[in-house]
């Protein structure tokens, strides 16, 4: 199943080293921090993040009791961001348990639509709703408490937002 494998590759001989299958859930986001691999996998009632060593090695997981279909991993200043249809969660890298309450719920465009686009950086979130993509994309810009700080228009199905060094 390959919702459930991350494959490992040497990067100097471009040859797959090792796959590795998370015990529970379809991997919804794979990102890389310090040194480890962090994934988010889904069920319907629940979701996990798995740190994974380079080597491959299941560190911990974070078992997301009551939040299914986790998506949209993000880590920024130490934290956890993740989505679970139209609500953002946020957690400690540290913690152990999941969070009881979101941090915010973003008006429910539909699956896959309100939070089509979505990143937190240094301190921001960044949502995109594509409005079904049969409108110009409206983003909205937030605070870590979840309070809104800026909304505007872009072009069509708007789906990602990056930092530009």
């Amino acid at each position: 199943n390959e919702e459930k494998n991350i494959t490992i590759i040497n990067s100097t001989s471009n040859e797959v080293e090792k796959i590795i299958t998370v015990p529970n859930g379809d991997i919804n986001k794979i990102v890389s921090y310090q040194g480890s691999v962090y994934a988010i996998a889904k069920e319907t009632t629940k979701s996990y993040i798995y740190q994974i060593s380079t080597n491959g090695d299941f560190v911990r997981t974070i078992t997301l009791e009551g939040i299914g279909n986790g998506n949209n991993l993000v880590i920024d200043q130490n934290k956890f961001y993740f989505t679970s249809v139209n609500k953002i969660y946020t957690m400690d890298m540290n913690s152990t348990s999941a969070p009881t309450t979101p941090i915010l719920s973003v008006v429910d465009g539909g699956a896959y639509m309100t939070l089509y686009g979505f990143n937190v950086i240094n301190g921001k979130i960044y949502t995109s709703d594509v409005k079904g993509f049969t409108a110009d994309s409206e983003i909205s810009v937030f605070d870590t408490t979840g309070k809104l700080l800026k909304t505007f228009t872009t072009g069509i199905g708007t789906n990602g937002f990056y930092l530009n060094k």
